[in-house]
């Protein structure tokens, strides 16, 4: 597997999962980012959907860069 390929590991915790933002994230990502009141209480500002799949391709790069490391939360 080659540096772009590689993804954070999903952490299983009581009751809780964190694994990495996915491509297939970034619709509901966008939902979440058009809502003024979600925005006025986060440091993420309204995004079109274009901007949340960078976004998303971006943070994935990063951990596979060694950079940084994002994670989901899932049910």
């Amino acid at each position: 597997m080659d540096a772009m390929e590689q993804e954070p590991p999903t952490i299983e915790l009581a009751g809780v999962r964190l694994r990495p933002l996915r491509p297939q994230d970034a619709s509901s990502w966008h939902g979440y980012l058009s809502d003024p009141q979600v925005t006025e209480l986060t440091s993420y500002p309204e995004m079109s959907l274009a901007a949340v799949e960078s976004m998303i391709a971006s943070r994935r790069k990063s951990f596979a860069s060694g950079l940084s490391c994002k994670w989901a939360i899932a049910s």
